[in-house]
């Protein structure tokens, strides 16, 4: 037997022909090769793990006495990047971590979640600034306290504020009430109907409630 056929007996084309559930000590599949079946376990570098998807193309390769390892990949469902590149990703629905020639580096989801659990904390340190753009709501849920500590001005560009906290903004509403009373008392400013700048603080409170 030449060198050419021993190689060919060793690593064989394959693919996976189902599904499983990954429960086992090992991630062993069914996969077929040659108009044959067998089962072997998948194999990936360290760190790494993925249960391929039926049909997905792999290397077989073949021990001596028959047992089999096999290594599945996705060349067929590649997402292409440029030269130097290097990309994590999801077969079917294409999320992924891109890290691009230039230094960045891209999570992308198609219309999934993305979630981040620690028992720790959460650190986020940026030499530059940081931007946070939703098109949705933005909610920050906190059991304990929430402290902003900053070295310049804190800005909010909005028409409302409104208070989480119903109990805070009816205080707050009943306080600055009673402030803008106290100025027509003493005659700062006239009642609140006939003068434009007391009705727009008046509208204002309003909009904290």
């Amino acid at each position: 037997m030449s060198i050419g056929d021993k190689i060919q007996r060793i690593i064989r084309w394959c693919f996976v022909s189902k599904e499983s559930a990954d429960t086992g000590d090992f991630p062993v599949q069914q996969i077929s090769y040659m108009a044959k079946v067998t089962e072997s376990p998948a194999w990936y570098p360290y760190g790494y793990h993925a249960v391929a998807s039926k049909d997905a193309l792999g290397l077989m390769l073949t021990h001596q006495g028959g047992t089999h390892v096999h290594l599945p990949g996705s060349p067929r469902d590649r997402i292409l990047i440029a030269d130097g590149e290097v990309i994590v990703y999801h077969p079917d629905t294409k999320a992924r971590v891109h890290f691009k020639a230039n230094g960045d580096i891209d999570v992308v989801t198609a219309g999934s979640d993305i979630n981040i659990t620690s028992a720790a904390n959460v650190n986020v340190v940026a030499a530059q600034d940081i931007s946070i753009t939703a098109t949705g709501q933005t909610k920050i849920t906190s059991t304990g306290n929430v402290t902003i500590d900053v070295a310049g001005d804190i800005k909010t560009l909005s028409d409302s504020t409104k208070f989480a906290n119903a109990a805070d903004t009816e205080d707050l509403h009943t306080v600055l009430s009673d402030l803008i009373a106290i100025l027509i008392s003493f005659g700062f400013i006239s009642q609140v109907g006939f003068n434009p700048a007391a009705t727009a603080i008046k509208v204002r409170l309003d909009a904290l409630r």
